[in-house]
């Protein structure tokens, strides 16, 4: 977790400096798509919080979105559907969708479907990466060393 609480906080710098892909909305939910753990909202608020304050936009829209999505993934997550990478694609399309319209709303911005798709897309090679670092790298508490 630490890991991610890092990446987390360089992506978000990138993306309030000059990066117009929400990177930090993919990574949270590629993780919370990935791994089930408390540790997920923890990432959301803090980056959200982070987020919000270095995108000079109000405090609480990025954690309340983050922490949305964080918990959408795992109710998503529980679905037998779920279980093949593929189907990730159409979630992710949605949730990315709803947060630009939510931004819209909110801020009007106007929604560049460009950019849904591009964030989409990044989707896929994400969760591969993170899933991938996850079971190669990750030590469980329930896993260990015979000697």
């Amino acid at each position: 977790m630490r890991l991610f609480l890092l990446i987390l906080v360089l992506v978000s710098f990138l993306q309030a400096a000059f990066l117009p892909v929400n990177l930090c909305l993919i990574i949270i939910l590629v993780r919370s798509f990935v791994v089930s753990d408390r540790g997920n909202y923890y990432l959301a608020i803090f980056t959200g919080i982070l987020l919000g304050f270095l995108a000079g936009v109000n405090l609480g829209f990025w954690a309340v979105i983050f922490l949305l999505v964080v918990k959408i993934t795992t109710m998503i997550r529980k679905l037998p559907i779920a279980a093949n990478y593929w189907t990730i694609l159409p979630y992710s399309f949605l949730i990315i969708l709803l947060v630009s319209l939510l931004q819209r709303f909110l801020f009007s911005e106007s929604i560049n479907i460009y950019l849904v798709l591009i964030d989409t897309i990044l989707v896929l090679p994400m969760y591969i990466a993170v899933k991938l670092w996850e079971e190669r790298f990750v030590v469980h508490r329930g896993i260990k060393l015979k000697v």
